[in-house]
């Protein structure tokens, strides 16, 4: 009788992750601007039209702390030859 490890699925909880940050982050500033999801879009596509580079630039630099620290927290330690 074997005895096997399941490791758990980490790309469906990096999705279920994202997700749950995405709508928590829309849902928070709806509760501090005071505004609802579609006025809180039309704002930042106001701004973006005006301010495109920054905004892309913000959102770039945000992506890639997101991603650096999905990285560092689940890299499977690499082989090391002795």
């Amino acid at each position: 009788m074997e005895t096997t490890l399941e490791k758990p699925d980490r790309s469906s909880n990096a999705k279920l992750a994202a997700i749950s940050v995405f709508f928590g982050s829309v849902g928070l500033l709806c509760i501090l601007l005071h505004l609802s999801p579609v006025a809180i879009l039309e704002k930042l596509a106001a701004f973006a039209t005006h301010h495109y580079f920054l905004t892309g630039f913000a959102f770039l630099i945000i992506s890639l702390i997101c991603l650096k620290l999905y990285h560092s927290r689940n890299d499977e330690p690499a082989l090391r030859i002795a």
